[in-house]
């Protein structure tokens, strides 16, 4: 992600790898810090899961977070909001291996 923040018809790709490392570095470790600064939980949304979880069988419904966002920032940040009740596992987007789950 931080590789492709960079590419545009002004800047191209970035081909020192020192820089890329750098930058995502920097991305983390702010991330890490402010991840939660303006990210809130919509109305409604704890009653969709509770909800969403609920099965006709009476057996609850496992289900995963899948996100573009790095595993841990994401699972903090479910935890932080209070519904990592609702969640069975994490999965991880990445373009070329379609998912990997965490």
């Amino acid at each position: 992600m931080v590789r492709q923040c960079w590419c545009g018809a002004r800047w191209g790709i970035p081909k020192d790898e020192k820089f890329v490392q750098e930058a995502l570095n920097y991305f983390l470790a702010y991330y890490r810090e402010h991840k939660l600064d303006n990210t809130r939980l919509y109305d409604g949304v704890r009653e969709a899961l509770a909800s969403i979880r609920q099965s006709r069988n009476g057996q609850p419904r496992k289900m995963a977070v899948l996100s573009n966002k790095p595993v841990n920032p994401s699972r903090a940040i479910i935890e932080s909001l209070g519904l990592a009740e609702f969640f069975a596992s994490f999965c991880l987007w990445r373009q070329q291996l379609s998912y990997q789950e965490a």
